[in-house]
């Protein structure tokens, strides 16, 4: 009976694993969606010949806008990879002399 107890816990692990991954790819799907969309209108307003129709102006804009935004999340992925790498670090100095200060008591003992 008390075999079931971890079997349980790990059930409930692996659901909650697989709903974060659905989340993740409907989050994706919805992504790669939103960006045919949009590939989709430019061509439409560019053209064939790439500014042979007077909306062409507007979709290059809507391409420089895209790209400008394309940037900005490259951008804050950087940021944010780069405040997680630091609250590692800081994590890892943190528990390093929790450590040291550990075996130095046991080794005054």
């Amino acid at each position: 009976m008390d075999d079931s107890l971890p079997l349980a816990g790990l059930v409930k692990v692996l659901h909650q694993i697989r709903d974060v991954i659905i989340i993740v790819v409907l989050v994706v799907v919805v992504l790669v969606l939103l960006l045919l969309v949009v590939l989709v209108l430019v061509a439409v307003l560019v053209g064939p010949c790439g500014g042979g129709v007077p909306g062409g102006d507007v979709g290059r804009q809507l391409l420089q806008v895209g790209q400008g935004l394309g940037a900005q999340l490259v951008q804050d992925a950087r940021e944010e990879l780069s405040d997680l790498e630091k609250k590692l670090k800081l994590m890892l100095v943190q528990n390093s002399s929790k450590n040291n200060t550990k075996e130095t008591a046991i080794s005054k003992t």
